[in-house]
């Protein structure tokens, strides 16, 4: 099984960033449309950008 993924970042108030909440996708294309939305999501300044991402899982 293929998890696909959607990671937004925030800026914190020393001006570095932090992980905001990951999103589990369906597929490869909703993860990188999803990263893409996330990193516009208004207000603007709450997302500073994205990464969309796979990884590998276990079934048990």
């Amino acid at each position: 099984m293929i998890y696909f993924v959607a990671l937004p970042f925030t800026r914190v108030d020393d001006g570095g960033l932090a992980l905001g909440e990951a999103v589990e996708c369906p597929n490869a294309a909703s993860a990188v449309r999803r990263a893409d939305a996330l990193a516009r999501r208004a207000p603007y300044d709450l997302n500073v950008g994205s990464v969309a991402f796979s990884r590998p899982g276990r079934t048990r």
